[in-house]
């Protein structure tokens, strides 16, 4: 009777913890009703429509799919199962996947794929990837038996595979009859194949709400709703749960470490702000002693120290990260010194104005530079704009000084052609007045070279150019630090190219088991 009754409790025991173990599996997979998130209006969320910036571009990932995804490790498959890369002839081929669905139910094919590529040739969306300096890249699209597609590319990239693989599909039978995508806002005009659709978008309020995509092929979302609300004090909203997630200053990072209420994210990012300057309107900036001499003059520690209370990181002269493998640590460095500073500028004097955003913190940095450069006769007078009107000057020519914070600069190094090509045309990060024939030689030198070691050995000797020529001054990298309501959700992520869990799709899907 006792071996029965403790193969009774034994059997019990077990169950119980079975139970429990099966709830805390179920808890961990639980779908949440809404995520809340601070709201600002980044632009409709469509490839034509989005701003460039973060917040634009990361919402039309949400809602538009691409052959392959981003996780923390590196590229993995989406639309396309599996891929095939063949250098012989410079082709990428996509085995698809065959149960994908628009929002309005129509079924996703390779039609779609190679419309969207060949659209976009004639009809370039915000974030254009398959263009270089305005030629297409792609030679050759064909739709292959067995749901395949093959991409010939006209010359080999190590881009090729990022670039067309995470372009993001439009449905043809909506956007074929359309000649004017920028301003299209008619029906469908927001049908992605997403894990999430649009229910509401309002620029006015910047808000923005989408819901789970019931037909979605992949991986689950892990809410029911999305939303992105107008906030006056984001801290207040997150205290009373008017949000679930925040960024925050490192001001305010104390009162949140050690409570088990909330959780913490801190990653440094993969932004820079930078200090530019424009050749044609300041002539003296030609001179490469002079722009030595501002890189001597502005202590960035303090900066740091100041704006962030130690929560970032020097930016290196030479623009490529250093958690990158093709960064350069034997570049020159330009450690505080006003003695060396003066010394450059042998008694130069300048006088300019600098443009920043209406941002407090930028604001207080350009005040901050201004009282460093007057030390070796340089002086600057603040102008403040909005952020926008500021990226329109910039992008323009319009500015004599400037300081901006820009990110891309995750992922493969050649993000630094981009921005110091004398030919690129990538719009606000393109530096004015700044030409080196050497410099441009090697940016385009490294994206044809295959040989992963010569291709370093190019980008360690653009990284070296780009450090004594200083086009412009990379100041610092911040921390992005974010809170969290644990409560209401806390499988945030983030990808091996972006620190930003808020930009990142797979933060708002159902995280599979290993």
């Amino acid at each position: 009777m006792k071996k029965i009754v403790k193969s009774f409790i034994l059997v019990f025991l077990l169950g119980i913890i079975s139970i429990i173990s099966y709830a805390k599996t179920e808890t961990k997979q639980k779908v949440v009703d809404v995520i809340r998130m601070q709201g600002e209006d980044y632009g409709a969320p469509n490839p034509f429509k989005n701003s460039i910036r973060g917040p634009g571009k990361y919402k039309t990932d949400i809602i538009y799919d691409s052959l392959i995804e981003k996780d923390e490790k590196g590229f993995i498959p989406w639309l396309a199962k599996k891929w095939t890369i063949d250098n012989k002839d410079d082709s990428i081929t996509f085995d698809l996947h065959t149960n994908v669905k628009w929002h309005d139910g129509k079924p996703l094919t390779a039609e779609d794929i190679k419309f969207t590529i060949e659209y976009y040739d004639k009809f370039p969306p915000v974030v254009d990837q398959t263009h270089d300096n305005g030629e297409s890249i792609i030679r050759k699209i064909e739709i292959l038996p067995n749901n395949k597609i093959k991409f010939t590319f006209k010359k080999y990239s190590p881009l090729n595979l990022e670039r067309i693989g995470t372009v993001k599909i439009i449905p043809k039978h909506i956007w074929e009859k359309i000649d004017n995508p920028l301003a299209y806002t008619g029906e469908g005009y927001l049908v992605g194949s997403g894990p999430y659709k649009v229910i509401e978008y309002s620029s006015d309020k910047g808000s923005y709400a989408f819901e789970a995509f019931d037909d979605f092929w992949g991986i689950k979302p892990a809410a029911k709703r999305l939303e992105w609300i107008p906030i006056s004090d984001p801290v207040l909203a997150l205290e009373r749960g008017e949000v679930s997630i925040i960024s925050v200053s490192p001001n305010v990072i104390d009162r949140y470490k050690n409570n088990k209420k909330y959780g913490l994210v801190i990653e440094n990012s993969f932004h820079t702000f930078r200090l530019v300057w424009n050749q044609k309107k300041v002539k003296e900036i030609q001179n490469k002693n002079v722009r030595k001499a501002i890189a001597y003059a502005i202590n960035r520690e303090s900066l740091i120290d100041k704006l962030e209370k130690g929560y970032g990181h020097l930016s290196s002269p030479g623009y490529i990260v250093p958690s990158n493998p093709m960064y350069n640590a034997n570049i020159t460095k330009y450690p505080y010194s006003v003695k060396k500073a003066k010394e450059l500028m042998k008694n130069k004097t300048i006088d300019a104005t600098i443009l920043v955003s209406n941002n407090p913190k930028e604001i207080k940095m350009a005040e901050l530079i201004k009282i460093d450069l007057a030390k070796i006769g340089i002086n600057l007078t603040v102008k403040s704009v909005d952020a926008k009107s500021r990226d329109n000057d910039v992008k323009n020519g319009n500015y004599e000084f400037a300081l901006l914070k820009y990110g891309s600069m995750g992922g493969d190094a050649d993000y630094v052609r981009n921005v110091y090509l004398s030919t690129a045309k990538s719009g606000i990060q393109r530096i004015q007045g700044y030409k080196n024939k050497e410099l441009d030689d090697v940016l385009m030198a490294q994206l044809l070279e295959k040989d992963t070691k010569k291709r370093k050995e190019l980008l360690y000797k653009a990284q070296e150019i780009i450090a004594d020529e200083l086009p412009m001054l990379p100041l610092y990298s911040e921390d992005f630090i974010y809170v969290y309501r644990k409560g209401d959700y806390s499988n945030y992520r983030k990808r091996f190219d972006n620190p930003v869990p808020l930009f990142t799709k797979l933060s708002f899907l159902i995280k599979e088991k290993k």
